[in-house]
């Protein structure tokens, strides 16, 4: 199921390398997302991560100043969310 949802942008991470012979590459961003109500052992936000195809799509975030207010376009799958794409709304000031 893909949909289009306003949420704050993070940070991202890349990896484009073997491991232990196991070949990986992807770029994961994270997104912040309120904590359920009624959650027994949390509350607030908290973030998720999300993936966001290979080490290439990395370079679509380098340039912004996280965190970033942003339109995502995400696939709801049964391993969780992936990242499609985003247009910047604004860039959010950061707490001190």
């Amino acid at each position: 199921m893909k949909f289009k949802t306003n949420a704050t942008i993070l940070g991202a991470r890349q990896f484009n390398d073997t491991v232990e012979g196991q070949r990986y590459d992807f770029t994961k961003v994270r997104v912040l997302m309120p904590v359920p109500d009624g959650a027994q052992n949390e509350i607030g936000y908290s973030q998720v991560e999300m993936q966001y195809g290979t080490h290439d799509n990395f370079a679509k975030l380098e340039t912004l100043k996280f965190p970033v207010q942003a339109e995502l376009e995400i696939t709801a799958t049964s391993k969780g969310y992936e990242f499609n794409g985003f247009t910047v709304a604004n860039q959010v000031k950061a707490a001190a």
